[in-house]
């Protein structure tokens, strides 16, 4: 479906009102962002926008975000103006005419603000390691010959990859995207999230907004190239998305928001936006001191993805390295963490 997606969204851009009036157009827009924010914007940038979620708002001063399929540029012209100077925002896209969109009103866009830390950069969310201009550059022209000539220019651009890659291993803050991953091909998304966990620093968040499903979509839904370019033959069935990030190494994955309403039924299939948060695990070995720790509530206990428990109104003894997830995750605001103090050997109570 990889065609029949950057197809889509060329259409969109040739549209003059931005719309395709077809299956591929019905993906929803919610109205939650900062109308301060949006001013700044291109209006064209924001006709050609298309997305079921917000999740710039997770974004805080001085983050380096990376924004997957970027589309038109709408979130990254408003991550800019909330990373501010001190951060960075770059776009990723595949589609060659949505870059050219989003590349065309940077400068402008700089000169407002008064600083330039908008960087789009051209390749695919499932190898964020390849920069295809940089792999453009170096095959355009290029004459092969030979199987030796082949085989050398294959090692060239594996070394492009490794020494020179688009985005770098623990090189990011925040990773967040607007209802992209559905459009991606079955069996490249595990790829995708494997790219978002590698290009994260230990301790960076995901902000990830997505359609997803009741029950798995049929085979029948998953061949309609329309459906899938309106983002809902494609997408992750609603639990099997939260394992699947689980089990990328995620952890303190929060639902921030879930739509009252479906996006789309067809049959005993509905569609629903959800935006979830999670966390990228900070290096373990930090500390050797186990720390003493009491759950606020309010359940009776809970149970982390390492199976650690934590009862309500008790005193649990963790190590350095759990203890440390804790007070750096989603986690944080639910418990105490609590030092050390000698014994009070008063008789009295009041002094």
């Amino acid at each position: 479906m990889k065609n029949a997606v950057l197809q889509g969204y060329t259409d969109r851009i040739t549209q003059a009102d931005g719309a395709m009036g077809t299956e591929a157009a019905q993906v929803c827009r919610m109205n939650s962002y900062d109308p301060e924010l949006l001013r700044r914007v291109p209006q064209d940038i924001i006709d050609r926008d298309y997305g079921c979620g917000n999740p710039s708002k997770y974004a805080q001063p001085g983050d380096v975000v990376l924004d997957l399929g970027s589309g038109s540029g709408k979130i990254c012209y408003i991550l800019a103006q909330i990373v501010g100077a001190s951060g960075q925002v770059i776009g990723v896209d595949m589609n060659r005419d949505m870059m050219t969109l989003s590349r065309a009103h940077q400068a402008a866009f700089s000169h407002q603000v008064g600083y330039d830390n908008l960087r789009f950069a051209w390749g695919s969310i499932d190898d964020l390691g390849s920069d295809l201009d940089a792999v453009e550059a170096t095959v355009s022209g290029r004459q092969i010959g030979s199987i030796e000539e082949y085989s050398a220019l294959q090692d060239h651009l594996q070394d492009l990859r490794k020494n020179q890659p688009m985005i770098a291993d623990n090189s990011v803050d925040l990773v967040v995207s607007n209802c992209v991953i559905n459009l991606v091909d079955t069996d490249s998304k595990g790829l995708v999230l494997q790219e978002i966990f590698r290009v994260l620093r230990p301790g960076g968040r995901i902000a990830l907004s997505d359609n997803v499903s009741n029950v798995p979509v049929p085979e029948s839904l998953k061949n309609d190239p329309e459906l899938w370019v309106g983002c809902y033959s494609g997408v992750y069935q609603e639990q099997e998305f939260y394992r699947a990030l689980r089990d990328v190494g995620f952890v303190g994955l929060n639902v921030e928001e879930r739509a009252g309403v479906p996006e789309k039924t067809i049959g005993e299939v509905t569609f629903q936006s959800v935006t979830v948060t999670a966390t990228k695990p900070r290096e373990a070995g930090r500390s050797t001191a186990a720390e003493r720790v009491l759950y606020k509530g309010p359940w009776t206990s809970v149970t982390d993805e390492a199976g650690t428990q934590l009862r309500r109104g008790e005193v649990t003894t963790l190590d350095a390295d759990t203890a440390d997830q804790l007070r750096h995750s989603a986690y944080a605001q639910h418990v105490h963490f609590l030092e050390d103090q000698p014994a009070n050997t008063d008789s009295g109570c009041c002094g």
